[in-house]
């Protein structure tokens, strides 16, 4: 446990507790799932962007228009990264270390969001 431990203890473990109290561990789980959650919700919106900024500066090459006043500037994406949790994230199962934040209906989103 924390701090009732001892120092050999607390070598041999992957994890050490701060204080004696196990719901910490869960408030910990909660946390790294809230921000694995925001993580991708930030990187499909920035890149969903980058897309729809992309074929803006395409079709106005095409057309030879300056249509640069179309882009939006990234400030607002950065309240993505400090939104609440969802209600149901404790109900969900563990990620997986293999998992990576770009899914496959991620990056269909994306996709679709950019255009």
């Amino acid at each position: 446990m924390g701090q009732s431990s001892s120092d050999v203890s607390k070598d041999a473990s992957d994890m050490v507790l701060t204080n004696d109290n196990f719901a910490s561990i869960v408030a910990a789980i909660k946390e790294g799932r809230r921000i694995f959650n925001n993580i991708q919700k930030f990187m499909l919106h920035m890149l969903a962007k980058n897309i729809a900024q992309a074929s803006t500066l395409l079709i106005s090459l095409a057309f030879k228009d300056a249509c640069r006043l179309l882009q939006a500037c990234p400030q607002p994406n950065m309240g993505l990264g400090f939104e609440r949790a969802v209600p149901d994230i404790m109900r969900r199962p563990p990620q997986s270390l293999r998992t990576s934040i770009f899914t496959a209906k991620c990056l269909v989103d994306m996709v679709v969001y950019g255009l």
